[in-house]
């Protein structure tokens, strides 16, 4: 009985040594799948970070170039817009028309250097020579088209658009630069400001010259003018007056005669109770 006991505890044991080798086999095989399964997820990880930096890489390459591009479409157009003082306009139609504007993008960022001439160069000699210039140069470009997302992008609707944002920063300006002044008291302070709100003045009278010209060669609709006049009523103030009879002047007699008659009616009799209520002499408007 002994030796059979013995025999048995030999062979349990070495059953027990087995089964535990298996386990250890089993558990070494299931660290190493652990470990070659995240060994994967590391390396796809990275194939993913890699993906993404070359993505954000060539996304900066792109936008730097885009960058590049428009700065040297701007600096052609501000070239181009310095030959308008040239007294041959058709010379310098014929360089605008042969300017490459390739997208919506470029489009939009001539528009906005022609108001930006504009402004910046608002002697007032040379005021009604440039706007006109520059209007006639956007009426030879007004059928031009360039296509955005599959979709036609048209000058004129462009011009419309960014004219009613010119008019909304002007009266902005003008607006803030009034506010300003009512606060402050100090003399040095009044003095500076005055002198910023001449220069806003000046803009303001170019940007409407320029806007009432566009207006008269049919390059701008009613809506833009009749939304002018009611920016201007409602700045209310002397200099914003001036710069509405401007307009007025230029644009009141066929705009009078527009479909916006009744309401420029309105326009004109609010104009009226406000000059004599805050006594400003605007004489004959148009």
């Amino acid at each position: 009985m002994s030796i059979e006991s013995d025999e048995l505890c030999i062979n349990l044991s070495e059953e027990s040594k087995t089964m535990m080798d298996e386990q250890k086999t089993m558990q070494d095989d299931q660290i190493d799948q652990k470990e070659s399964l995240q060994l994967i997820e590391d390396q796809i990880e990275n194939q993913i970070e890699d993906k993404n930096e070359s993505q954000n890489d060539q996304n900066e390459a792109s936008l730097s170039s885009k960058n590049d591009e428009l700065k040297n479409f701007s600096k052609e157009v501000r070239n181009l817009l310095n030959l308008v003082k040239d007294p041959d306009l058709n010379h310098s139609i014929k360089e605008f028309e042969n300017l490459k504007i390739e997208n919506k993008v470029q489009l939009r960022r001539f528009i906005e250097l022609l108001f930006e001439f504009i402004s910046k160069r608002s002697s007032f000699d040379k005021v009604p020579s440039n706007c006109e210039k520059l209007a006639v140069i956007c009426e030879k470009m007004s059928d031009l088209t360039v296509q955005s997302n599959d979709k036609s992008i048209q000058f004129h609707d462009l011009l419309i658009e960014i004219s009613r944002k010119e008019i909304d920063k002007m009266c902005l300006k003008s607006t803030a630069i009034i506010k300003k002044q009512d606060k402050e008291d100090a003399k040095k302070e009044r003095a500076k400001n005055h002198q910023i709100k001449r220069k806003a003045k000046e803009k303001c009278f170019v940007c409407i010259k320029f806007i009432s010209e566009l207006y008269r060669i049919n390059q701008l609709n009613e809506d833009i003018i009749d939304y002018a006049i009611e920016q201007l009523i409602e700045i209310n103030d002397a200099e914003s007056f001036k710069v509405l009879k401007s307009l007025l002047k230029l644009a009141g007699q066929k705009h009078e005669n527009s479909a916006y008659k009744e309401k420029f009616d309105q326009q004109m009799n609010k104009l009226q109770d406000i000059e004599q209520r805050n006594e400003l002499k605007l004489e004959e408007f148009y």
